[in-house]
Parts: C-alpha cells; structure tokens; sequence
C-alpha cells in the first residue's frame, strides 16, 4: 500500500514518509472502520460489555482521523 512512498533513513533504513502515513492514517484506517462498522453491530443491549468496547474503538478511531486532519489544517465536521 506505501509502493513508492518510502524514504530511506540517514542510517539507510526504508521507512514510511509522512505522507504516506497520513494516507493511511486518514484514508485506510477510515476504510478498515468502515468495514467494520458494516460487519458488526455497534450497540448490542444484549451484551454491553462488547458494545460498550465498539463505542469506544469508534471515539478513537474518530479522535485519530480528527487529530490527523487537524495537522493537515483540514476542518472535520461534528456529525454527518
């Protein structure tokens, strides 16, 4: 997914460039989230234990997209 993305280091080691981690932090983690949240039910009442873990994997994968953004200088809305 980082083909062509990679910068090689001072100590000549391949690592990811920033770009290319803001793609996937922003874009792919977007996509896998997605993914998940059409796959499972986010609040079961019948388990609260497992929706209660759901909620919070969706705050912080909001919290992660919004930090992300908000280093690129791009608004996130609040609700869609």
């Amino acid at each position: 997914r980082f083909k062509g993305a990679w910068l090689q280091s001072s100590r000549g080691v391949d690592r990811p460039s920033a770009s290319a981690l803001r793609r996937w932090r922003d874009v792919e983690l977007a996509a896998a989230f997605h993914g998940f949240y059409n796959a499972h039910k986010m609040v079961d009442e019948s388990q609260p234990d497992q929706s209660l873990a759901r909620l919070a994997l969706a705050e912080a994968t909001r919290q992660v997209i919004a930090n992300g953004l908000e280093l690129l200088g791009v608004s996130a809305p609040e609700t869609m």
